[in-house]
């Protein structure tokens, strides 16, 4: 088990854990956690990282779309190799 930093381009991935910070508000103006796990990164679901570019990566994320995330929150985000 990875973190989403440490992906390789054009792999696919299952995400795996997402750890909310302590203590969680639940508030994705306040959280960036929360935030990604309202766009889809939830456990279970494909991942694919298609660009990484100074702190923003880009990703795609099966059945709900490509998205660009900070890089400041990433490390919050198990992933494993399909």
């Amino acid at each position: 088990m990875i973190t989403i930093k440490n992906a390789k381009f054009k792999t696919q991935y299952e995400i795996v854990d997402v750890n909310l910070c302590e203590p969680c508000v639940g508030d994705s103006m306040s959280c960036g956690v929360v935030g990604m796990m309202e766009k889809g990164i939830v456990p279970g679901h494909v991942i694919q990282v298609l660009k990484k570019q100074g702190g923003l990566i880009w990703v795609s994320i099966e059945g709900q779309g490509e998205f660009i995330l900070r890089d400041d929150k990433l490390d919050q985000i198990f992933i494993q190799k399909l």
